[in-house]
């Protein structure tokens, strides 16, 4: 006599289809199949990037500030990874500028602003690698051990400045990758530092450009604002020793 199966529950049901479609690779589908039941599908994630997206949930997140912006590379993960609110992207590489003007020109809550971000308006040299993710507005040091392809000028603006009207922004996180130039970035947007429910930085392990702040400098400035250490990762290393550290600090 064959025992009859106890029903599945819808959770278990929903998982199956979840589970079968991630192996077909139709998650697309899944995900819409998902949403008219009210659930959502969203990759599993670990270090820094789920810690991130939680907190973008957790602190009801509504503007992403991607100062070092590069080709928007970035600012498409958190798309991906569903964000939907308002992404404001700084960055004054000409090069980068052109693959993510066309990333957020089909993005409708998307703008780009084509300038440096600093402590005041101005202009400053701008120090270009074969890789755009080592430009830096600081010159490197002889332990750098790479070559600047070339150097140009380009605007810099204080952040302050550029947003405008922060209470339009909503709940902003400010997120900044400028490879030694975090310390002016910090020190041109007091307001929106007085504002932001988060702010993801990176501190240089290693001396790596000239007149780059300590992990000290910067932590002292994001404390005064209000801000408590919420994660730090170390994902880059080189010779077994790291590089660099992510770490992000949310309003306390």
């Amino acid at each position: 006599m064959n025992t009859p199966r106890a029903p599945r529950s819808v959770g278990a049901r929903l998982g199956s289809i979840v589970h079968r479609a991630q192996e077909l690779g139709i998650s697309t589908h899944a995900r819409r199949l998902l949403w008219r039941v009210g659930y959502d599908l969203r990759p599993a994630l670990s270090g820094l990037d789920g810690q991130r997206l939680r907190l973008l949930e957790t602190l009801g997140i509504t503007t992403l500030v991607d100062v070092g912006a590069n080709d928007g590379a970035w600012a498409l993960q958190q798309r991906r990874l569903g964000f939907t609110g308002r992404i404001i992207s700084i960055e004054p590489d000409p090069r980068c500028l052109v693959p993510l003007r066309e990333r957020a020109a089909r993005d409708g809550s998307w703008t780009v602003h084509a300038a440096a971000a600093g402590a005041e308006r101005g202009s400053a040299t701008l120090h270009r690698h074969e890789s755009s993710l080592l430009n830096s507005l600081h010159a490197e040091s002889d332990a750098a051990g790479t070559t600047v392809a070339d150097a140009i000028e380009v605007e810099v603006r204080a952040l302050d400045e550029l947003l405008g009207d922060l209470a339009a922004l909503g709940g902003a996180y400010l997120k900044i990758d400028t490879q030694g130039h975090e310390l002016d970035v910090l020190r041109g947007c007091p307001r929106l530092l007085a504002a932001a429910r988060g702010v993801e930085v990176e501190f240089a392990v290693r001396d790596y450009y000239e007149g780059a702040p300590s992990r000290v400098a910067l932590e002292e400035l994001l404390l005064d604002a209000g801000l408590a250490l919420a994660s730090i990762q170390t994902e880059r290393f080189l010779d077994g020793r790291p590089i660099d550290m992510d770490a992000i600090y949310i309003r306390a």
